[in-house]
């Protein structure tokens, strides 16, 4: 059985609305070789994402890109090397500049649960959630699934 999380937009969330609007305006003229440019980046854009699989069977696990919402590139690595998992908060924002001088700016608060290696130096974000409420539960549930034991704090 494999476990697939998805993490993060590869572009964020501005890059993704662009990509949104580059795939409408891409559509409007899809008669010329410019509308077929503007769909293909488009879709890159708006579909691109980051994750995490963890193939349980076969003790492996692997960061990916999935491009275009379609193709996951990303090598495969031993899950033997990682021994705990842990949850942290997670304060990630993104700042849009426009042409008149000003600024918006995006934050957000999540947690992200961890595989951690042994000297928990080096941590591997296997699932994202949006609270603590949701994130303990489900860390319980990947903890049992993978057998490995939860850390409170680093």
């Amino acid at each position: 059985m494999v476990i697939n999380n998805r993490i993060n937009q590869t572009f964020g969330p501005a890059g993704s609305f662009a990509g949104y609007i580059l795939l409408v305006v891409g559509l409007v003229t899809i008669t010329s070789w410019a509308g077929i440019i503007l769909v293909m980046i488009g879709l890159f854009f708006a579909f691109s994402f980051t994750g995490t699989s963890i193939d349980k069977i076969n003790n492996r696990f692997r960061q990916y890109t999935q491009l275009f919402g379609l193709f996951k590139v990303g090598d495969w690595e031993e899950l033997s090397v990682y021994k705990n998992l842990t949850v942290m908060k997670n304060d990630s924002g993104f700042r849009v500049f426009s042409q008149g001088n000003r600024t918006v700016e995006s934050k957000q608060n999540n947690y992200l649960i961890y595989m951690l290696g042994e000297d928990l130096r080096y941590k591997i974000p296997i699932k994202k959630c949006s609270t603590l409420d949701v994130a303990i539960p489900e860390l319980d549930i990947l903890s049992a699934e993978l057998n490995m034991p939860i850390i409170e704090e680093i």
